[in-house]
């Protein structure tokens, strides 16, 4: 099992509390649940251009393979 860390979550409390001083530990959970969504959604993004460029290239390599 890998031995995980308590120090980037503080860390991450740094800088939530610093850029929002009145806001509570259920603000920061959400704050940190967006921000996991966002890197979801990019990675499925990056995926997602490769699918596009991997079909191109498929699509183009049965006139390649014919001519």
């Amino acid at each position: 099992m890998k031995k995980s860390s308590v120090i980037p979550l503080v860390e991450k409390w740094e800088i939530f509390s610093n850029e929002n001083p009145k806001k509570d530990m259920y603000a920061f959970a959400n704050w940190l649940l967006a921000g996991q969504q966002e890197d979801v959604q990019n990675k499925e993004g990056h995926i997602d251009e490769n699918d596009r460029g991997n079909a191109t290239r498929v699509a183009i390599l049965p006139g390649i393979a014919d001519g």
